[in-house]
């Protein structure tokens, strides 16, 4: 079957590289234990030959101390938010996903995954590698908290890395997939300065579950550097996803705030395209005003209702079009208020007040002429009218149409 021959590596491959809570760094399974399983409480799991299964009454806790998982087992769960609860069991494992409104976890899928975790430690397999070794993690603590979870499928068979999740986790799996079949540090050669990708990456699929960035459409990604404290995005078409699953379905479980936020990251991506030069008309700029018209009519309706399948299927649409570089055609794409800037939140403040006291900013937009599109006056960002752009002499302007 295909299930079979398609080996998905998904949300657990880097469950850790973003860091996890303090202790120590990953075991080195090179040699798998051949030990039984240890874990046992009077109520938690059913006893199966040699060892014992988990079930949904098992704690968090529990699991996370399982002499099996030594060494990794906070990796299990997300608890780079602190631990749970010593109370809290496996089928109470939602509140611990701290960027979601809702969300409900199959529980009965979270204890299969435990247990063929389990069954594989058993036949001796290795279920997590390690990505640094001792000394690197000691020259660089931030590496401390790392590691890949892989489970193995059939020889030869059919092989992709599948990403599920926004931006990051698409840029991140972008970079492994890429690091998977190159020799080299894709820092240092891919990101620290613009390189030439002359082999072919592991083959790359990705699930939207925020919209926003857009990354499933391009091979762009933003790479942080925490040792340097430095933020590099690069775009290598070789890094395209094969293919990308938009369900606005998948998004509904983000907070408003979130919502809002990525919306207005699609709106910004649109912006500092559409306001760059070149001064004349043209095509791609009568795209950008069609996008940017449609978030602000559609964010209007998801604040009111976060499930209006529309609403949020539009956005999701606008974020793709708006980084599929149809709109940057014979643009200069001048990100200058999007650099370095790491929260959608934070956009809205630094581009207004760019706008406001940088004119240079809109010179291109003001000369051109056009008065179709004001995103700062007249609350068409759904706050209320008066603010004014300053044109290229500093005086207020705003046309008729906001």
């Amino acid at each position: 079957m295909q299930r079979k021959n398609l080996l998905i590596i998904g949300s657990l491959i880097i469950i850790c590289v973003l860091g996890c809570t303090a202790g120590s760094g990953i075991s080195d399974n090179t040699e798998p234990s051949k030990n039984e399983h240890s874990y046992s409480t009077a109520d938690s799991g059913e006893t199966k030959g040699e060892y014992t299964d988990v079930n949904a009454d098992a704690t968090v806790i529990d699991v996370i101390n399982m002499p099996d998982f030594e060494g990794f087992g906070r990796f299990l769960f997300p608890t780079e938010h602190g631990m749970p609860e010593s109370s809290m069991k496996l089928s109470d494992i939602d509140s611990l996903l701290p960027y979601h409104n809702h969300i409900n976890i199959n529980t009965n899928t979270t204890v299969d995954v435990l247990n063929s975790m389990m069954d594989a430690l058993d036949r001796g397999e290795t279920i997590i590698y390690n990505i640094y070794t001792d000394k690197e993690k000691e020259a660089d603590p931030t590496k401390e908290n790392t590691g890949l979870f892989f489970p193995r499928g059939e020889p030869d068979a059919p092989f992709a890395v599948i990403s599920e999740g926004g931006g990051s986790v698409m840029d991140c799996c972008k970079a492994i997939s890429l690091a998977a079949r190159y020799e080299g540090v894709v820092w240092t050669d891919f990101w620290a300065r613009p390189g030439v990708v002359d082999f072919e990456p592991l083959p790359l699929g990705v699930i939207v579950t925020v919209a926003g960035t857009g990354s499933e459409c391009n091979g762009g990604a933003v790479i942080t550097n925490e040792k340097l404290k430095t933020k590099t995005g690069r775009d290598y078409p070789k890094c395209n996803p094969k293919f990308a699953l938009l369900d606005p379905i998948y998004t509904y479980s983000v907070p408003k705030k979130q919502m809002v936020s990525g919306s207005f990251d699609i709106l910004s991506h649109i912006m500092e395209i559409y306001f760059s030069a070149p001064d004349e008309n043209n095509v791609s700029d009568d795209i950008a005003e069609a996008l940017m018209r449609n978030v602000i009519r559609n964010l209007r309706v998801a604040i009111q209702n976060l499930e209006d399948y529309t609403a949020r299927s539009n956005l999701m649409w606008d974020a793709t079009m708006a980084e599929k570089r149809i709109i940057k055609l014979g643009k200069r794409t001048d990100f200058e208020c999007h650099r370095n800037i790491s929260w959608a939140r934070t956009q809205t403040a630094i581009m207004a007040q760019a706008w406001q006291f940088c004119p240079r900013l809109l010179s291109p937009y003001l000369r051109s002429g056009k008065n179709e599109i004001y995103p700062l006056c007249n609350g068409s960002l759904g706050y209320p009218g008066g603010r004014k752009i300053p044109n290229s002499t500093g005086q207020s302007r705003c046309g008729s149409s906001c």
